[in-house]
C-alpha cells in the first residue's frame, strides 16, 4: 500500500508556546471559496504545529511573534491525552520538519491602487 502524508500550511501565527526542544505554534489560516449564489466568503481554521529540534527552536523563537505569516511543511500526527476529568481527548497536529517566515509581525501590507488619493 502506498500513501503520502504531507502538509504545506500558509498562514498567520496566533500562540507560541515554547520549551528547551520543542516550539509549538498555533497557526491561522484563511481561505476564500464562492458560494452557489456566486457570492465569495472566507473560512478560517487554526492548525497546532509543532518544531522539534534545539537548534529550529532556539532560530524561531527569535525570528517569529504573534501575527508572523509563516509557512510550514510537515506530515500529520494523531494523539491521544485523558483529561482533568478522565476522559479521552484526540489531537491532530502538523509536525513541521520546515518553517519559512515569509513576513515579521510589525511588517505594514503595502496601500493597495484604491489607497493612493489621486
Amino acid at each position: 500500500m502506498i500513501g503520502a502524508n504531507h502538509v504545506l500550511l500558509i498562514g498567520e501565527v496566533t500562540d507560541i508556546r515554547t520549551h528547551p526542544k520543542v516550539l509549538n505554534l498555533r497557526i491561522k489560516v484563511t481561505e476564500s471559496y464562492v458560494t452557489r449564489d456566486g457570492e465569495v466568503k472566507q473560512r478560517s481554521g487554526s492548525h497546532k504545529v509543532t518544531i522539534f529540534g534545539e537548534q529550529k527552536v532556539k532560530y524561531l523563537e527569535s525570528a517569529v511573534a504573534v501575527g508572523s505569516l509563516v509557512q510550514a511543511v510537515g506530515r500529520l500526527e494523531n494523539s491521544s491525552y485523558d483529561d482533568k476529568n478522565g476522559v479521552k481527548q484526540w489531537e491532530t497536529k502538523v509536525v513541521a520538519q520546515e518553517v519559512t517566515l515569509l513576513s515579521h509581525a510589525d511588517v505594514k501590507p503595502v496601500a493597495s491602487a484604491d489607497d493612493i488619493p489621486f
